[in-house]
């Protein structure tokens, strides 16, 4: 991993949004609050679905984004 790039600034993009989901989960789970963790694990489902779409397109272009929908519906 290359600091600066646009690659790193992502990784770290992730991990802050992946952490902070964990964290609500658990949370939620401490304080008997079932269904907020099931709010939240709908809402990141539903989004990094476009998000991963998203990145997708901007990193490959739009010649190669069916190889890559064909690879990632399987």
């Amino acid at each position: 991993m290359v600091y600066g790039t646009k690659i790193e600034l992502k990784y770290w993009e992730y991990l802050l949004h992946h952490s902070l989901a964990v964290s609500l989960l658990y949370f939620s789970t401490m304080y008997n609050c079932e269904n907020i963790g099931i709010v939240v694990l709908l809402l990141h489902d539903i989004s990094d679905i476009f998000l991963a779409l998203g990145r997708a397109y901007g990193d490959i272009g739009k010649t190669k984004i069916l190889v890559y929908l064909g690879f990632a519906s399987i």
